[in-house]
Formats: C-alpha cells, sequence, structure tokens
C-alpha cells in the first residue's frame, strides 16, 4: 500500500503560523538570561566578599576555591576599579583585562626555637611583641639558653591581573600576568601562567539569539 504524499504547502503552513511562537519562546529565554545577569552582577556588587570554601584535593593539601564572576570591562571599572585605587593603578598598565584575581592570606608560624650553642652564664628573660611593622608580628621569649618567637603572622594581598599589553601605542598586544603582592617582604619568584580560550557553543552565541530574535521581530511584524 503506498502511503499517502505530505502536504509539502500545508506543512510550511503549519511552520509559519508557529513561528511567533518560537518567537516568543527565544525571547523568554533572553530575557530570563538577562534577569540572571542582572541578578548576578547585582549580587557581586552588595557583596564583594564571595564565599570561599576548603577542600582536601587529590594530592594531599588544602585548596580555597571560589565561584568566579563574568563582568563587562564597564561593570569591571564601575564595581571594582573606581572603588579600590590600587587596583585601578596596577590594571592601567594594561590594553584589555582578561582576569582579575585578588586574594588575601596569611602565614602564620606557631613557635620557632633557636638554642643557643653555648649557654649565657647569667639568668635572665625577656619577653614581649613586636607589631611595629603592619606587615608581619610575633611574641618573643629571650633567656639565657636561648631564643625562641611565637605566633607569627605575615598578612599579605595578593593581586593577579592577566590581560593584553602593548610595549608602545602602535606595538604588538600580547597576553601577560601580572602578580603583585602588597607585603614588601614576600617575593614572587616563578610564574606559569596558560590561558585557554573557552569556546562558547553555537546556541550559547550571544550573535545567534541577536538575528533569531531580529528575524523573529521582522516576521511578528508582517
Amino acid at each position: 500500500m503506498e502511503l499517502p504524499k505530505p502536504n509539502i504547502h500545508k506543512l510550511f503552513k503549519l511552520f509559519f503560523k508557529a513561528i511567533p511562537y518560537i518567537v516568543i519562546i527565544i525571547l523568554a529565554l533572553l530575557l530570563n538570561k538577562q534577569c540572571k545577569e542582572t541578578k548576578r552582577v547585582t549580587d557581586f556588587y552588595n557583596n564583594e566578599r564571595q564565599t570561599v570554601e576548603v577542600y582536601k584535593n587529590k594530592i594531599g593539601t588544602l585548596t580555597a576555591t571560589v565561584t568566579s564572576t563574568e563582568l563587562t570591562n564597564k561593570q569591571l571599572e564601575d564595581l571594582l576599579l573606581k572603588k579600590n585605587d590600587t587596583l585601578k593603578k596596577l590594571a592601567s598598565e594594561f590594553k584589555q583585562i582578561r582576569y582579575v584575581t585578588k586574594i588575601k592570606y596569611v602565614t602564620k608560624i606557631d613557635s620557632v626555637s633557636v638554642p643557643f650553642e653555648v649557654k649565657i652564664p647569667c639568668e635572665f628573660e625577656r619577653k614581649g611583641v613586636y607589631d611595629i611593622d603592619a606587615h608581619f608580628k610575633f611574641n618573643y621569649a629571650l633567656n639565657q639558653t636561648g631564643l625562641s618567637l611565637s605566633d607569627i603572622s605575615i598578612p599579605n594581598e595578593q593581586t593577579i591581573i592577566t590581560g593584553t599589553k602593548r610595549k608602545w601605542i602602535f606595538g604588538k598586544q600580547y597576553l601577560t600576568t601580572d602578580i603583585t603582592n602588597s607585603n614588601p617582604y614576600i617575593q614572587t619568584t616563578e610564574i606559569k601562567s596558560v590561558v585557554i580560550p573557552i569556546e562558547v557553543e553555537w546556541y550559547n552565541n550571544k550573535w545567534f539569539w541577536f538575528g533569531a530574535g531580529a528575524v523573529g521581530g521582522v516576521l511578528l511584524s508582517k
């Protein structure tokens, strides 16, 4: 028994009837995405101190992790650079910024003992706290047998910026990573930086959605 041939004209007619509903769905998805983006940026603005989680990694040490926030260049300027003069000055060295990471940490050592090889032939003891320098502090105790330091604390704020620079105004742009420590006693001795571009799926491309919305708008107007 021969199957009836599909009515192409009828199928096209049904398809064009469905276009307005397809466009509505696309626009609803775009609106939902925009609302989520606005909420994400607002949350970042209201709470710059993001929640840091610590977990034991596969090499047996601890890793601090935080969800990264995506901002446009204007949002970066408004939400971060205008509020932080130090960060603004560091960012000004870049033609275009791709990543900004700020890390605050404290190096803490419970105690360090330094015994004297030869005991001092008199009994004495000196104790105190050294906190004159903002970049480190500790408790100390000294007697005839040696020196001991305790509660050693070395704070540091590290700023990591990855972006493009130029050696001169018409020079070729090159990708670079700068690491700056707020503590002058801490030096960065080695950096290995690798950036892998994130491939955007076709359905996540903003130009695809823009084109789909524009086409839908034209069809709805007819």
